[in-house]
Protein backbone atom coordinates (compact mmCIF):
# COMPACT_ATOMS: atom_id res chain seq x y z
CA UNK A 1 0.00 0.00 0.00
CA UNK A 2 1.33 3.46 0.05
CA UNK A 3 2.81 3.47 3.94
CA UNK A 4 4.96 0.35 2.39
CA UNK A 5 4.69 -3.57 3.38
CA UNK A 6 2.20 -5.12 5.61
CA UNK A 7 1.66 -8.24 7.14
CA UNK A 8 -2.39 -7.26 7.22
CA UNK A 9 -4.62 -10.03 4.72
CA UNK A 10 -0.64 -11.53 3.81
CA UNK A 11 -0.49 -14.57 1.94
CA UNK A 12 1.54 -17.68 1.12
CA UNK A 13 1.99 -18.12 -2.37
CA UNK A 14 3.68 -21.67 -3.59
CA UNK A 15 3.64 -23.72 -6.87
CA UNK A 16 2.51 -27.01 -5.00
CA UNK A 17 -1.38 -26.49 -5.93
CA UNK A 18 -3.52 -28.78 -8.26
CA UNK A 19 -4.12 -25.51 -10.53
CA UNK A 20 -0.61 -25.25 -11.44
CA UNK A 21 0.12 -29.45 -11.82
CA UNK A 22 2.04 -29.20 -8.23
CA UNK A 23 5.72 -28.23 -7.99
CA UNK A 24 8.64 -31.14 -9.02
CA UNK A 25 12.41 -30.61 -7.32
CA UNK A 26 14.17 -27.77 -8.34
CA UNK A 27 11.76 -25.43 -10.21
CA UNK A 28 13.19 -22.67 -9.01
CA UNK A 29 9.65 -20.89 -8.07
CA UNK A 30 10.17 -17.35 -7.08
CA UNK A 31 13.64 -16.81 -7.87
CA UNK A 32 13.17 -13.81 -10.11
CA UNK A 33 9.89 -11.80 -8.56
CA UNK A 34 8.66 -8.31 -10.33
CA UNK A 35 5.86 -5.94 -9.55
CA UNK A 36 4.07 -3.78 -11.99
CA UNK A 37 0.76 -2.89 -12.84
CA UNK A 38 1.09 -5.08 -15.94
CA UNK A 39 -2.62 -4.78 -17.45
CA UNK A 40 -2.83 -1.25 -16.51
CA UNK A 41 -5.97 -1.67 -13.75
CA UNK A 42 -4.57 0.92 -11.36
CA UNK A 43 -2.87 -1.93 -8.59
CA UNK A 44 0.60 -3.39 -8.83
CA UNK A 45 0.39 -7.13 -9.97
CA UNK A 46 3.05 -9.89 -9.19
CA UNK A 47 5.32 -11.99 -11.58
CA UNK A 48 6.76 -14.66 -10.06
CA UNK A 49 9.26 -16.88 -12.50
CA UNK A 50 9.59 -20.40 -11.80
CA UNK A 51 12.31 -21.07 -14.64
CA UNK A 52 12.91 -24.52 -14.28
CA UNK A 53 9.86 -25.67 -14.57
CA UNK A 54 9.22 -28.42 -16.94
CA UNK A 55 7.04 -27.39 -19.96
CA UNK A 56 5.71 -29.42 -22.71
CA UNK A 57 8.44 -32.27 -21.42
CA UNK A 58 11.43 -29.67 -21.74
CA UNK A 59 13.09 -29.66 -18.74
CA UNK A 60 14.23 -25.96 -18.07
CA UNK A 61 11.51 -24.40 -19.96
CA UNK A 62 10.39 -22.39 -17.56
CA UNK A 63 7.20 -20.14 -17.19
CA UNK A 64 5.99 -16.63 -15.12
CA UNK A 65 3.22 -17.01 -13.02
CA UNK A 66 1.10 -13.16 -13.00
CA UNK A 67 -0.77 -12.48 -9.97
CA UNK A 68 -3.01 -9.38 -10.41
CA UNK A 69 -3.21 -6.90 -8.01
CA UNK A 70 -6.90 -5.51 -6.66
CA UNK A 71 -7.54 -2.59 -3.59
CA UNK A 72 -7.49 -5.65 -1.01
CA UNK A 73 -3.60 -6.73 -2.59
CA UNK A 74 -2.78 -9.49 -4.65
CA UNK A 75 -5.74 -12.07 -5.67
CA UNK A 76 -3.90 -16.10 -6.34
CA UNK A 77 -6.73 -17.42 -7.71
CA UNK A 78 -7.05 -15.28 -11.00
CA UNK A 79 -3.30 -16.25 -12.02
CA UNK A 80 -2.09 -16.47 -15.48
CA UNK A 81 0.53 -18.71 -16.81
CA UNK A 82 3.18 -17.57 -19.17
CA UNK A 83 5.53 -20.18 -21.01
CA UNK A 84 6.69 -20.34 -24.53
CA UNK A 85 4.52 -23.31 -25.74
CA UNK A 86 1.72 -20.61 -25.89
CA UNK A 87 0.01 -19.56 -28.99
CA UNK A 88 0.37 -15.87 -27.51
CA UNK A 89 4.15 -16.09 -26.47
CA UNK A 90 6.52 -15.76 -29.13
CA UNK A 91 9.43 -18.37 -29.76
CA UNK A 92 9.42 -22.09 -29.35
CA UNK A 93 10.07 -23.41 -25.87
CA UNK A 94 13.13 -25.84 -25.57
CA UNK A 95 15.13 -27.21 -22.77
CA UNK A 96 16.86 -25.02 -21.35
CA UNK A 97 15.02 -21.95 -22.00
CA UNK A 98 14.63 -20.71 -18.45
CA UNK A 99 11.71 -18.66 -19.52
CA UNK A 100 10.87 -16.59 -16.00
CA UNK A 101 14.56 -16.41 -14.86
CA UNK A 102 14.46 -12.48 -15.09
CA UNK A 103 11.66 -10.42 -14.96
CA UNK A 104 11.97 -6.48 -15.55
CA UNK A 105 11.97 -4.04 -12.77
Amino acid sequence: NSTGLSTVNDQVLDQDDSRWAGAESGDAFGSALSNADYNADGFSDLAIGAPEEVISLFSRGGMVLMFPGSASGIAPYTDQRWHQDLRKVSGEVESGDAFGAALPQ
